[in-house]
């Protein structure tokens, strides 16, 4: 037998034992529980009746804000929802197959001294006092040179914990040019026209940034963008 031959009978051997292998692997895959998807009216009254008790409940916690940090949002607010179609397969499984979402939006003016006034907005997203610094103070506390690089901030007073509450997504000054307030969009939920939800499952009410910026009072020097209600389901259906 030519060394050749052997080669050969090798390579197939190894082929052979991976194809039984493939086949073994798919067969265990298919054979582990599935949740199927039941038919859900994204529509009907029981999902929008959901949804209308759900927008006070997470506008009061925007308004909880303002009577805290003492200042009113500029311009209209923004409403997004999401149902999210969740998974139940051998990589994942979630409790619910679907779970809906709602996040509303405003826009809130930030005066000078930008670092102290921002430092306020942060301890009003939540209830209480940090003595240490709440999570927005630690954004403010690192180096940059445009409020644009800032990341998301919360009013957590612990590092890296996250309570359910409104968020700081971004900045911006409160005289953009249109040049960077069409950047400063990015920083709103995604619209559904390019989100990964199906059509039926996601709806929005945009938050005009235009008008935000031109209602802004004369004593606002910088703008944010806070996020209420993200973390929070006001809807859920069960797996079949």
């Amino acid at each position: 037998m030519t060394v050749k031959r052997v080669v050969i009978g090798f390579v197939v051997a190894v082929v052979v034992v991976l194809a039984i292998f493939a086949v073994v692997i798919v067969g265990a895959i298919q054979s582990l529980p599935s949740g199927d998807h039941p038919v859900a009216d994204f529509e009907g009254e029981e999902i929008a009746a959901a949804r209308r008790a759900a927008v006070p409940q997470v506008e009061a916690q925007l308004d909880a804000v303002e009577r805290r940090y003492g200042r009113e949002h500029v311009g209209p607010r923004g409403r997004y929802d999401r149902c999210e179609a969740g998974q139940s397969n051998f990589t994942r499984e979630d409790a619910h197959a679907y779970v809906c979402r709602m996040q509303i939006v405003q826009v809130m003016p930030v005066g000078k001294p930008f670092k102290a006034q921002a430092a306020l907005l942060g301890e009003a997203l939540l209830e209480g006092a940090c003595p240490g610094g709440t999570d927005t103070d630690r954004a403010l506390a690192r180096r940059f040179s445009d409020v644009r690089h800032l990341h998301s901030s919360t009013g957590d007073c612990e590092p890296g914990y996250h309570t359910p509450s409104p968020v700081i997504d971004g900045w911006l000054p409160a005289r953009p040019s249109p040049d960077r307030l069409d950047l400063a969009t990015y920083l709103l939920p995604g619209p559904c026209r390019v989100s990964s939800y199906p059509p039926e499952h996601c709806e929005e009410l945009p938050l005009d940034l235009r008008a935000a910026v031109a209602a802004a009072p004369a004593d606002a020097a910088y703008l944010a963008i806070v996020v209420a209600g993200w973390s929070e389901e006001y809807y859920e259906i069960d797996w079949e």
